[in-house]
């Protein structure tokens, strides 16, 4: 990997966000709360 690239990190921490985020939403258990879940509570569902 070459050193000098830093939109590819921005691009790669941004992704790897993006794709954590998405998967906590499409798999978030009801039971249990993370540390971004606590704001939102419990499912209504």
């Amino acid at each position: 990997m070459v050193r000098k690239k830093p939109m590819l990190a921005i691009f790669t921490t941004v992704f790897v966000d993006l794709v954590g985020f998405g998967f906590k939403l499409l798999f978030r258990p009801k039971h249990v709360t993370t540390h971004t879940g606590a704001s939102e509570g419990v499912p209504s569902q």
